[in-house]
């Protein structure tokens, strides 16, 4: 027979031997650390790894800033572009018009063509911006005090859903008018191919203004997701003991981006010790990419030899003790950024190999666990990789950051370098569109063909994006091609063919992941064999560059 006293005294026992089992638990694995990271320390030493760890975080939150800036600089190019096409359109058929014996009538503007009733609901729906004295962006359509770049996002999407409704109404009406004038004409055809004409000139003026509000709408989701994005992996994530830990070891605040650019960080620093001897990243000034308000604009000078030490600093941000050899700085920063890509490629390999193979019936599970915080990671790692691909200029050699539009490149200039700046334009498209997805099911956005928020990159995200990232990849094969044949035969561009196949063949295979497990699988262990594969052969092609500097 058992007391209550003898049944208290079984629970305290019992606890304290929980307490005691723990203790010994974090003992043992706060000591393997310790001696991991004096293993770690007696190699290669800890603080060059946190030196380059912190440099890294400074640089993808640098690369967030440029990319957010140079959205802004690209609008207005946007805008010119689209406004010169409606000119060529309008000019066109209006003289087509005119050698029918016809007299053009004037496009009609935007916001004319619709009933009094609609044009009321678009008013309301937009908050009252077509009045003349109303703003461009109107803060109606969001609730006070909000995001300017939420609010321009939401006004060109409406926008470009009421020029489409205008192209329609347009296109109904002027229909019906080309019926009535062949009806009443019938020996006059050519006054009924006249007002034909007017419609389809006044529906395509009207469809380019759909895809220019859409791409400025999409300029402003880029904008807004790489904000969120950044304040999400800066955010400092509260774990009892492994964020003292974290800390302890000199990793700073335990955040995604912390911890991510320290996982990176030590393959980094050892890696580069071991072949190039020495500390990556040693001296460097941090990234200068963005223009400070007022400041002059930070980009490298146009004759780069002969530029002096100050604007070089400025800027390239190569060491000071480099810039009488601005040679060797370049081709410094060129390995350190180089060896980064190459790594982060590899981890995130093996990253996207795991993800990959995960079957779509533990998507549930799968967010509640790290699987998400992986994708977040995967992110990151291709921030890295993006950071470390900056296509090539005339002056100023790539596979660093800088600031490409001080070092423009024409089609006639340099075709080769032209067609390495649209392959990695496109990859670069597909990069931050890859982040407004992920960054729009963290706001709790669930698209609209989906049951439920994903929180997974397009390649995982659901058939429809699979088959989407698909048909990307296909396009980024189809302009490698086109670049690669722009390499001189002289030059034996072998090698880096194949690294570049090598390269999009995961992705161009990303469709595996809809046969099941047996196909991710697949697909998972492509990942893991290209990972390693680019690397090799990127390290040789880095290799080779170097030496040609």
């Amino acid at each position: 027979v058992k007391t209550a006293t003898e049944v208290i005294d079984f629970v305290v026992d019992t606890v304290e031997k929980v307490g005691e089992f723990i203790e010994a638990v974090v003992e043992k694995v706060v000591n393997g650390i310790k001696k991991f990271i004096e293993f770690l320390q007696f190699l290669f030493d800890w603080g060059d790894i946190l030196d380059t760890q912190k440099y890294l975080v400074g640089a993808i939150n640098e690369g967030f800033d440029y990319v957010a800036q140079q959205i802004d600089a690209v609008k207005a190019p946007v805008a010119n572009f689209m406004d010169e096409l409606q000119d060529t359109v309008k000019d066109g058929i209006n003289s087509l018009i005119e050698t029918l014996g016809g007299d053009p009538s004037e496009a009609s503007e935007s916001g004319s063509g619709l009933p009094e009733a609609a044009e009321w609901f678009f008013s309301k729906l937009m908050g009252g911006s077509k009045q003349k004295d109303a703003e461009p962006s109107p803060k109606s359509v969001t609730t006070p005090g909000g995001d300017a770049s939420t609010e321009n996002f939401l006004f060109h999407f409406f926008q470009a859903f009421e020029d489409t409704a205008e192209a329609a109404f347009r296109a109904f009406t002027g229909l019906g008018e080309t019926l009535i004038t062949l009806i009443a004409n019938p020996l006059k055809p050519q006054l009924a191919l006249v007002l034909l004409l007017e419609t389809l000139r006044d529906v395509v003026l009207q469809m380019l203004e759909v895809v220019e509000n859409l791409l400025l709408g999409f300029l402003d989701a880029i904008a807004e997701a790489v904000q969120q994005l950044k304040k999400l992996l800066n955010a400092e994530i509260k774990i009892p003991f492994i964020a003292q830990l974290f800390r302890l070891i000199g990793g700073g605040k335990l955040t995604i981006l912390n911890l991510t650019g320290l996982l990176l960080a030590i393959p980094v620093t050892v890696v580069s010790k071991l072949i190039f001897g020495e500390t990556p990243f040693k001296n460097v000034p941090p990234l200068a990419l963005v223009s400070q308000p007022g400041a002059q604009a930070i980009a490298a000078p146009q004759a780069s030899l002969q530029t002096t030490n100050a604007a070089i600093a400025q800027a390239v941000a190569e060491p000071q003790a480099s810039l009488q050899r601005p040679n060797a700085a370049r081709a410094n920063s060129i390995r350190h950024w180089g060896n980064t890509g190459l790594l982060a490629d590899v981890i995130n390999g093996m990253i996207t190999a795991y993800l990959d193979v995960l079957a779509e019936g533990a998507d549930q599970i799968y967010e509640k666990t790290a699987g998400f915080g992986l994708e977040v990671v995967s992110l990151v790692l291709s921030g890295f990789s993006w950071l470390a691909s900056f296509p090539s200029s005339p002056d100023f050699p790539g596979g660093r950051p800088y600031n490409l539009l001080a070092h423009k490149v024409s089609k006639t200039e340099n075709e080769q370098e032209y067609w390495e700046r649209v392959m990695w334009g496109w990859r670069t498209a597909i990069y931050w569109l890859d982040v407004v997805v992920l960054a729009a099911q963290l706001s709790g956005y669930k698209l609209p063909w989906l049951k439920d928020i994903k929180l997974q990159r397009l390649k995982r995200t659901d058939k429809v994006t699979v088959l989407v990232f698909t048909g990307f990849s296909v396009i980024d094969m189809a302009l490698t091609g086109i670049y690669l044949s722009k390499i001189p035969k002289e030059e034996k561009p072998g090698l880096e063919i194949a690294n570049e196949v090598v390269s999009w063949t995961p992705n161009v295979l990303a469709f595996l992941r809809l046969f099941g497990p047996k196909g991710a699988a697949a697909l998972s262990a492509v990942d893991v064999v290209a990972a390693f594969a680019n690397y090799g052969m990127g390290h040789k092609l880095l290799t080779d560059d170097l030496a040609e500097l």
